[in-house]
């Protein structure tokens, strides 16, 4: 599959909010990240969307240019939740003075039979059981946003796909955000990945994201994607939170930050 096939393929994503040019207009133009947008603008199924400028999903920061670092900072961003390991993460970056940034490591959460049982183990191959079995790595991580300052809050992993995404959706069910944009907005990663994935050499990356042998493994991702998101109502989500430690008062105000007050109109 060539890269035009594969965006192609990508770009039937109904539920995206998109301009005339057929662009999304919640992707932010960050130079040095590929895989950035705005969580805000996520239709809601009881009406309206979720709010923009609040919450931001993305891949790595740590390639960011100066004027990617700006462009951050110039968007509202004053805290980054970072989802990676620790040698996932360069050790030179360079961040605006005023930055919070907290690290919550999902890959240290599974223990080494919890990874012998699961395989392949983690993210995307075992999202079902990660929810399942470590709902304290999605409410710590709630519990880091909830506490941030005032301003945007970035959350990312590597490439912000399967951490990030899956930590969107069980914000985005928590909030009501409709479940085919909810699919359609981890779907939208893969296609941005693509470039970076080329230029870092991923061979692994590019044969999931491009190779006809490997489109049934995309296809199961995609499918098990697609069914966690259809079994997470607002109800399920509130649970998995419960579950990992989170109070309703921080539930609630979680729900605020991303979406209003639930008594608002």
């Amino acid at each position: 599959m060539t890269s035009v096939q594969a965006r192609e393929t990508f770009a039937n994503v109904s539920s995206m909010t998109t301009r005339g040019d057929g662009a999304n207009y919640r992707d932010l133009d960050w130079e040095g990240c590929w895989n950035v947008r705005d969580f805000g603008g996520l239709p809601l199924a009881g009406g309206g969307m979720t709010r923009p400028g609040r919450v931001v999903r993305g891949d790595s920061p740590d390639r960011l240019s100066s004027a990617g670092w700006e462009a951050l900072w110039g968007f509202g961003v004053r805290t980054i939740i970072d989802m990676r390991r620790v040698d996932e993460c360069a050790s030179d970056v360079v961040r605006p003075r005023g930055l919070d940034v907290y690290r919550v490591s999902w890959d240290e959460y599974p223990d080494q039979e919890w990874n012998e049982r699961n395989v392949p183990p983690g993210l995307p191959g075992s999202m079902r059981a990660f929810l399942r079995d470590y709902p304290v790595a999605i409410a710590d991580t709630a519990r880091l946003l909830v506490g941030s300052a005032p301003g945007a809050v970035l959350v990312h992993c590597a490439g912000g796909r399967d951490r990030t995404g899956l930590f969107t959706i069980v914000l985005g069910a928590l909030v009501g955000v409709e479940a085919q944009a909810l699919y359609d907005d981890y779907r939208y990663s893969f296609e941005r990945l693509i470039p970076l994935v080329r230029e870092l050499g991923r061979q692994d990356e590019i044969d999931f994201l491009e190779s006809e042998s490997h489109a049934e493994h995309r296809t199961q991702v995609l499918n098990e994607v697609r069914s966690v998101i259809d079994e997470l109502d607002a109800a399920a989500a509130r649970r998995v939170l419960l579950d990992g430690g989170l109070a309703d008062r921080e539930i609630d105000a979680l729900h605020g930050r991303v979406a209003g007050s639930l008594t608002a109109g």
